[in-house]
């Protein structure tokens, strides 16, 4: 039975043959190298982990079904073992279900044999690397759990299983998928946020914000996650007793740009943190922009999330940047110093219209 070649078609000439060889055997030898150089994860003899899988968590296409972030820490779209009946029985089957059908799972490993690492400081680690995905964009996702457990003799034991706190995503946003880049992003950040918990007395007000920042993501309404991450933003800008509001409008156009808009919005996102933090009407504030106020507000509250979340995730990510944040006394200095300077130690922007542009449904 003869083939007809589709219309149009290129047909394979012998002059062709080498080049498609030498092409495919390239691609071979790609391949092959790629094999040699993947690292499976395993859960050996001898090591403890700790493991946060999300059920249904929303991921973007083409993300790998395992991912090595390095220093022990993993990403993987399915659970590695099967979860030992005992333990299904002790969950019971709704939670024994939510691990079975995770579809992102972050591990945290490290060899029982070495001193130093507790089964706290394992969860501490992977919800580092949680954290640092959030500043990125909450995704979407139905379940969560926290487990530990160990390797001890070859079988996989857990040990111990906790829901953790619910981190929601703001009304009116569309949620986040988590990519390749978010979660290699998101190592580079877990590692300086360990960083700065590493060290009991230095980064005192960092940490003060940072965990600001966290309260705001458990948050689920919009004034109360507005009012922490605004004070996440104030552990940073540190602005003296006095004056404070123009301070803080003046020192945050170093992350949000300079601009008649810029400087209003930033006014704005004061004010309603201090109607919430003196329990006052904040529609007070809101209130001129008429029947559209509550879908201001929405917009106000994931501006407030973008820009905190963007200036922790840079403090995070680069080393120069976070030892400025060491003490109140480098915090001082550097807000001491010429704009010029600040911008230059400093960089880019974010464009917050652009952002909320992204995954914010403005209509009411």
């Amino acid at each position: 039975m003869k083939t007809v070649p589709e219309p149009n078609a290129e047909l394979l000439s012998a002059a062709d043959v080498p080049g498609d060889v030498a092409r495919l055997t390239a691609a071979l030898k790609q391949a092959r190298a790629e094999r040699e150089g993947y690292h499976e994860f395993m859960i050996p003899k001898g090591t403890r982990f700790a493991c946060l899988a999300l059920e249904g968590a929303s991921l973007a296409n083409g993300l790998p079904e395992q991912l090595d972030l390095k220093d022990g820490l993993w990403a993987l779209l399915r659970p590695p073992f099967e979860m030992a009946e005992h333990w299904q029985e002790w969950l019971g089957s709704i939670q024994a279900r939510h691990f079975s059908n995770s579809n992102f799972l972050l591990f945290g490993t490290h060899p029982v044999d070495q001193m130093g690492v507790s089964d706290r400081e394992l969860r501490d680690k992977v919800m580092s690397l949680f954290y640092a995905i959030l500043m990125h964009g909450v995704p979407h996702y139905d379940a969560a759990l926290l487990l530990t457990g160990e390797n001890w003799s070859g079988t996989i034991n857990v040990q111990s299983v906790t829901t953790p706190y619910r981190y929601y995503r703001a009304a009116k946003v569309l949620p986040a998928r988590i990519d390749e880049n978010t979660l290699m992003s998101a190592a580079i950040a877990a590692a300086g946020l360990r960083t700065i918990y590493a060290s009991k007395q230095d980064y005192r007000r960092l940490k003060k914000g940072f965990e600001a920042w966290t309260r705001g993501m458990r948050e689920g309404v919009g004034i109360y996650r507005l009012h922490q991450f605004v004070r996440a933003i104030e552990a940073v800008v540190k602005p003296s007793t006095r004056q404070t509001r123009r301070r803080f409008v003046q020192r945050c156009q170093l992350f949000a740009g300079r601009s008649d808009q810029i400087r209003n919005l930033l006014g704005e996102l004061y004010d309603l943190r201090s109607y919430a933090e003196h329990m006052n009407d904040y529609q007070a504030v809101l209130g001129r922009y008429g029947p559209k106020w509550e879908t201001i507000g929405s917009k106000r509250a994931y501006q407030a999330e973008l820009l905190a979340s963007h200036v922790y995730l840079r403090i995070l990510k680069e080393d120069g940047l976070r030892s400025i944040f060491i003490s109140d006394e480098s915090i001082d200095q550097f807000w001491r110093k010429h704009d010029d300077e600040r911008v230059r130690v400093w960089g880019e922007a974010i464009d917050l219209e652009t952002e909320v542009r992204a995954r914010f449904l403005d209509f009411d």
